[in-house]
């Protein structure tokens, strides 16, 4: 069975859609257990058509840098780096380029959406090493409009600043591709 198949039959009878994402007040959305690209287009995709995803709604993804970091965690290990070296040879992969980042990108360039960051890496904590809103693993975001002339994802790291993070992040130095 496939995400879609899921979200269609479950969202359209209850407005939950089991082991995708949760949906608290028609609101909130943890995009969850779609790590891939395609579910993860699915799921937003669904969730615009139904008009379940409006302004004010917050949106966060699980494995936002999974694959970003198991890529930079590869990196590190080629040029045998200590875990909380930064690699400066290596390329960064941003998470807007793959799995649920790429999926989240270009629903928003489709739908000219714009997103606010309100925790997690989505942008760049004022330190790596310390306890922050902003230096955590799931990125949260607010929607802030929908059908806009310029789209926003929200996400704001630089690749300076997502190779400082995933290399002092202890998380990253865990994760593998799925």
């Amino acid at each position: 069975m496939y995400v879609s198949d899921v979200c269609v039959r479950v969202l359209a009878v209850s407005d939950v859609c089991v082991r995708v994402l949760v949906v608290a007040c028609g609101s909130i959305m943890h995009v969850r257990r779609s790590d891939l690209h395609s579910s993860t287009s699915t799921v937003l995709e669904w969730l615009l058509q139904q008009r379940m995803l409006r302004v004010g709604s917050l949106i966060g993804y699980d494995d936002w840098w999974t694959i970003p970091c198991n890529h930079h965690r590869v990196a590190r290990q080629k040029a045998r780096l200590p875990k909380n070296g930064q690699n400066t040879k290596s390329t960064v992969l941003s998470p807007l380029k793959v799995g649920e980042g790429l999926a989240h990108a270009e629903v928003t360039r489709k739908y000219g959406l714009r997103f606010l960051c309100l925790a997690g890496p989505c942008r760049m904590p004022p330190s790596v090493t310390k306890c922050h809103v902003h230096n955590n693993w799931a990125p949260v975001f607010m929607l802030t409009a929908i059908g806009a002339t310029g789209s926003d994802t929200g996400f704001s790291f630089t690749p300076k600043g997502m190779n400082a993070w995933m290399a002092h992040y202890p998380v990253c130095h865990k994760v593998h591709d799925m």
